[in-house]
């Protein structure tokens, strides 16, 4: 017994003195060396068995050494051997949230499998008793933070013993089963000071969960008891009690209140809790395993919040060194969470995202698959051609399970994206739609109309069998139950059918009696409102008044349909300058590899095409001024230099020198 003795006693001082799993910790135990990176699991049980088995008291030496990895010894530590299942997932919600609130079926194999052998894991996050009540050290790394075992969160100071250990798990164990949310804010008030970092982070999780119970707070940010709890928070992340898998719960709880519209974001005490944890987010990325980066992104997204420079370069860090091991939902809630933040990601972690995107596809349900060609197109970011091949051959396996939103979004991200679905794609994405039109929205069913006309207006492509079920279901449909959007979608997608490809229809259309009226109205009062000239557009008009040439900024089309940056009257020429989102970032090879790099601004998205072939039909001449070639001039002879070559191209007649 003394070998076990000195074994974990100076493991554990080893331990806390420079970080569980800060490095290689030696542990001569029948002189064979250990990593102890977080002491293993297989050791932990043969050493606790031999104190259980000779009555090892929390006082010894033994005792002192596995109070060091957070561990109590004889009856007080007993639970301190299992391990806890992971942070709850991201929940869906409406409108191109993130896939699933349930795991894989893999995923529900193997929490099955380990609840059979260790049914101490059915007792949740709370139930890590290695994780944190007593705390000696800076607790594990973040293999062991996401699974509750170890160290978790990790704490300052030394070992607490296996009172404190006990009175931590015991609190956890009433947190878990408080059934109703002033029962367990009435625990908060009572028990706030005794409670360690497991004990915060888990009632964060637990009011979440109780966030529908009908006597939840209307804002529970006002709470007096919840702001102690959100100021026990800050203290904790200032003192860096909270590890990787606190942290994540944490945002993720706030952001799941809110979503409920149970928690007033704006609040100031929330603001300051969420910096707060975006700081600690930063220190702790680099343990977090993907279970938690993907919580993590996706709350800040859910909760419209921007991380600062530093969060972003550590959480995106994050992404590729956790890459390799995401699973499919992972995947597809970071995906969503940069299209709704309207981030694009960096080249190495969206190599990384890519990557396993591909590896995934599998694996996606269909909410996922729906989201991340969603995500895709909503970032102007093409695929590459693995990545598409993977995106179309998962549609087709889960094309039958889809509901009509993933339908109406898959639709949308490949008509907005250009890409032309293969012959097998398109099959099985139609039958979608012959199967969910009934049951569809009317964004929905506008959203699907637009994708259709949009691939046949600029791939060439002939309108599927089940267009013309799409207007009838639309024409049994209100103006009123549709929004401005709904109504403006479905405007441009009549004028597609009316201009450009009505020759392709194989069956009459009928049209909504309001389409020229509510959708008209609609689409042409977001053409005259709302527009302004950007600098450039207004530096170049000025440089074309001085070459003697009349011009027009930001004026209608005689139609009435369309905006136009500049316009010559005289020689019927509408010139349109076009931003970074009127172009392609494509990923792999040819043009455009690297974010940033101008060159990859080489192919016009469909909307921009589709809007010079509108315009094409209305003026003699229509001339694109790309930002790229733009942002490369220096000075006002390179930029009259420039807009005189693009007149001339055009045809434009200048007046004779005085």
């Amino acid at each position: 017994m003394h070998v076990v003795a000195r074994t974990v006693f100076r493991a554990g001082a080893a331990a806390g003195a420079c970080g569980a799993g800060s490095g290689l910790l030696r542990c001569a135990l029948g002189g064979v060396p250990l990593a102890l990176a977080n002491p293993p699991l297989h050791l932990l049980r043969l050493l606790g068995a031999a104190c259980d088995r000779d009555g090892v008291a929390d006082s010894s030496p033994i005792g002192l050494g596995f109070a060091r990895f957070g561990v109590g010894v004889g009856g007080g530590g007993g639970g301190g051997w299992g391990r806890a299942p992971t942070a709850t997932r991201a929940l869906s919600s409406s409108s191109g949230d993130a896939s699933g609130g349930s795991s894989s079926p893999a995923d529900k194999k193997l929490a099955a499998k380990r609840l059979a052998r260790d049914p101490t894991r059915a007792s949740g996050v709370g139930e890590r008793a290695a994780g944190g009540a007593a705390r000696g050290g800076r607790g594990g790394s973040g293999a062991d933070a996401r699974d509750g075992g170890r160290g978790g969160g990790g704490g300052r100071g030394g070992g607490g013993g296996g009172d404190g250990m006990g009175r931590a798990i015991a609190l956890n164990k009433r947190i878990l089963t408080e059934a109703t949310p002033e029962g367990l804010l009435r625990m908060v008030a009572d028990e706030l000071p005794n409670f360690n970092d497991v004990n915060v982070a888990t009632v964060f999780s637990r009011l979440y969960k109780l966030s529908s119970h009908r006597s939840f707070p209307r804002n529970i940010a006002a709470d007096d008891g919840f702001r102690g709890l959100m100021a026990r928070a800050r203290t904790m992340c200032a003192d860096g009690r909270l590890g990787p898998q606190a942290v994540a719960n944490m945002i993720h709880a706030v952001s799941k209140m809110s979503a409920a519209g149970r928690l007033a974001a704006a609040d100031s005490g929330v603001q300051e809790m969420l910096a707060a944890l975006e700081q600690r987010a930063v220190r702790v990325a680099s343990d977090m395993e993907a279970q938690h980066v993907s919580n993590t992104v996706y709350s800040f997204a859910v909760l419209g919040r921007q991380p600062g420079a530093q969060a972003r370069a550590a959480l995106e860090a994050a992404v590729v060194r956790v890459g390799p091991g995401m699973n499919a939902q992972d995947v597809g809630n970071i995906w969503w969470a940069f299209a709704t933040l309207g981030r694009e990601p960096g080249a190495e972690t969206r190599a990384a995202l890519e990557a396993a995107a591909v590896r995934v596809s599998p694996d996606m349900v269909p909410q996922t698959v729906a989201n991340t060609a969603w995500s895709f197109a909503t970032l102007g970011l093409m695929l590459g051609a693995k990545s598409l091949a993977a995106l179309e051959a998962a549609v087709v396996r889960v094309g039958p399970r889809m509901d009509p939103q993933a339908v109406a979004n898959t639709a949308w991200s490949f008509a907005t994206l250009g890409l032309l679905p293969g012959a097998e794609t398109r099959a099985a994405l139609e039958a979608a739609v012959v199967r969910t039109s009934p049951g569809m929205n009317p964004q929905e069913l506008a959203n699907t109309l637009w994708s259709f006309l949009m691939l046949a207006a600029t791939q060439s492509r002939p309108l599927p069998a089940c267009y013309p079920s799409l207007w009838r279901v639309a024409s049994g449909l209100d103006a009123v139950s549709f929004k401005n959007v709904g109504l403006r979608i479905l405007f441009h997608a009549h004028m597609i059918h009316t201009e450009l490809v009505s020759g392709d229809v194989r069956d009459v259309v009928t049209f909504p009696p309001w389409i020229m009226h509510e959708a008209r109205e609609a689409w042409m009062r977001n053409a005259r409102e709302g527009v302004s000239a950007p600098t450039w557009v207004k530096d170049a008009a000025s440089i074309i008044g001085e070459l003697g040439v009349r011009c027009e900024v930001e004026c209608l089309s005689e139609c009435g349909k369309f905006s136009i940056d500049v316009f010559l009257p005289v020689d019927e020429v509408a010139i349109e300058f076009d931003g970074p989102t009127h172009f392609f970032n494509i990923s792999d090879g040819g043009k455009g590899a690297a974010p940033g790099d101008a060159s990859r601004a080489s192919t016009k998205t469909p909307r921009t095409q589709l809007r010079d072939k509108f315009l094409r039909r209305r003026y003699r001449t229509v001339l694109s001024v790309p930002w790229f070639e733009w942002d490369v001039l220096r000075g006002s002879a390179e930029k009259t230099a420039y807009v005189t070559e693009k007149l001339r191209a055009a045809g434009v007649s200048f007046p004779a020198p005085p």
